[in-house]
């Protein structure tokens, strides 16, 4: 084994991103964490923390690789759901891209008043299957 470059339970190749389980942590901390450089000689990685928003060092052999996305389903539509970010829903509107869906929300005063509060919104395009026969 290669000190610099211990081995991992994905292989020697590093992810771009992984979630990090401290081996001595019984209370259930996560956190997912972007290894930054190559491993240091003692086994550990400096990687940034999606939870603390700074670097961290982590055990290589801590990190895990990220849980599968179920694949997307349904037909992507014409509606964009807003959110803060908490990811809590704003609002939604009806827009073709991207740029129109921004210019719509700013136009709902809540949105606006989101938006300058937090320094920006979230925008997604909904899929078939997440509308309700309401929204059709």
């Amino acid at each position: 084994m290669n000190p610099t470059r211990p081995t991992a339970p994905y292989g020697p190749h590093l992810p771009e991103a992984a979630v990090y389980f401290p081996a001595d942590d019984d209370h259930g901390y996560r956190d997912v964490v972007l290894p930054q450089g190559t491993p240091h000689a003692d086994g550990t990685i400096t990687a940034l923390s999606a939870r603390l928003g700074k670097h961290i060092r982590v055990p290589v052999k801590a990190l895990h690789p990220l849980p599968e996305l179920p694949p997307l389903e349904g037909e992507p539509t014409n509606w964009w759901r807003i959110t803060d970010k908490a990811g809590r829903t704003v609002t939604q509107v009806q827009a073709d891209n991207y740029a129109q869906a921004k210019h719509a929300a700013e136009q709902i005063p809540a949105a606006h008043r989101t938006a300058r509060r937090e320094g920006g919104l979230s925008y997604r395009r909904l899929r078939s299957t997440e509308l309700s026969d309401s929204d059709l």
